[in-house]
């Protein structure tokens, strides 16, 4: 994705006729679209993202855009004794 950038964007995972996993992200403004294949990483409109516009491959990348927050866990000293006890 080389000179483009691209905010606020889909990603999809695309797999390649030669088994190679790609990256294709979409701009859900204009539509733009950016591969990371070597035709895509130098501007190109490859098959990769004609086949995500035209909605024929890629699995949308989901992401948790929030984290939990961290757990605090106790470890009781009969506990912590056993897992001393197990080498752990």
């Amino acid at each position: 994705m080389q000179g483009q950038t691209i905010t606020r964007s889909i990603r999809y995972h695309v797999t390649g006729s030669t088994g190679d996993a790609y990256v294709v992200t979409v701009d859900p403004r204009d539509t733009r679209t950016a591969c990371s294949c070597p035709a895509g990483s130098f501007g190109k409109d490859c098959k990769h993202q004609r086949a995500v516009r035209n909605g024929e491959a890629g699995r949308p990348i989901v992401r948790c855009t929030t984290r939990p927050a961290p757990r605090t866990v106790s470890v009781s000293p009969a506990m912590r004794d056993f897992a001393a006890a197990l080498e752990l």
